[in-house]
């Protein structure tokens, strides 16, 4: 951080009149998850910074720790500033989140938030106001995410596809899902090379950036059924293209999407020994499947979530 100083007469915040690219770390991937780059409000709009620092005041009435405005516009057209905080638990996550949610909606410009992402659960919130977007953490969450920046991976990146990543987003917002990896019996996923199921673990939510090629090694994603001869630290999670995926299936462009229906909805019948004579990668009581389906250089992406009827 270049410059640094306190702006609050209430509170010990600082203000970072100027970020140079090495202090922009990890939060440039949130502003991929957010739905729209706009605010909701009435009345007169505040200054961007105005508003960053009411947000601030909020969060330290609210007691979060480790508060600090990053200022963007030298940097990126998405915003012009970042606040980031620190939360000391899943109930304080949820409580900040409320607190600036009404405080601002109280506001003289009654100003809503555009989208709000994430959960207290996943250890990070993130609140969308257009020209201030805010990053409510857990501690551990946060240190995760700078210390992959230090270690120089970036991210998104080119591992990774925003369209994959907003296909899974909507389709779980749908579905009600919030914790894929637990909530999700299977996927079929796009494999037409190895490291793009290793890319898409982390696109779909199944594991946190950078935790790609640890989570395939785990075991976390093979079959129950199956005996690989391996000493897996985990147990399966959440079975990955139980098909053999597009490896295994030849990927025929055009019909590999129909093949992953196809498979999953045979898994939610419980007919795999059926079509197969063998019940080995029958999924034992599939209740909920997903399908990521990849063309072209990833600018088309479809996630779509199959559930068995009760």
């Amino acid at each position: 951080m270049a410059i640094r100083e306190p702006f609050s007469e209430k509170s010990e915040l600082k203000f970072a009149v100027h970020v140079s690219p090495s202090d922009f770390f990890a939060f440039s991937l949130s502003r991929f998850l957010a739905d729209s780059p706009f605010a909701i409000f009435e009345g007169e709009m505040l200054d961007s910074l105005e508003l960053a620092r009411q947000i601030a005041d909020i969060l330290a009435e609210k007691q979060a720790e480790d508060i600090l405005i990053l200022d963007l516009q030298a940097l990126t057209p998405i915003a012009d500033y970042f606040v980031i905080c620190t939360g000391t638990s899943q109930r304080q996550l949820r409580a900040l989140q409320q607190a600036i949610y009404e405080g601002l909606k109280q506001s003289a410009d009654r100003r809503l938030a555009a989208g709000i992402e994430g959960t207290p659960e996943s250890g990070w919130l993130l609140m969308d106001y257009g020209t201030v977007i805010v990053h409510l953490f857990e501690a551990e969450t946060r240190a995760y995410y700078k210390a992959l920046w230090k270690k120089g991976f970036r991210y998104p990146g080119v591992h990774s596809f925003r369209a994959g990543r907003m296909a899974s987003k909507e389709a779980y917002q749908n579905a009600g899902i919030t914790d894929p990896l637990h909530e999700i019996s299977f996927v079929e996923l796009h494999d037409a090379y190895t490291s793009s199921e290793i890319q898409t673990y982390e696109d779909m939510g199944l594991c946190r950036y950078g935790e790609g090629g640890p989570f395939a090694a785990s075991g976390k994603a093979f079959m129950p059924s199956v005996d690989y001869g391996l000493d897996l630290p985990d147990e399966s999670a959440c079975a990955v293209n139980p098909s053999g995926g597009l490896i295994a299936c030849g990927h025929p462009v055009g019909a590999t999407g129909l093949m992953q229906a196809v498979f999953a909805i045979w898994q939610l019948q419980n007919t795999i020994d059926k079509h197969f004579g063998d019940g080995t990668l029958q999924v034992a009581n599939a209740k909920r499947g997903a399908i990521h389906s990849h063309a072209g250089t990833g600018t088309y992406v479809t996630v779509s979530i199959l559930e068995k009827e009760d």
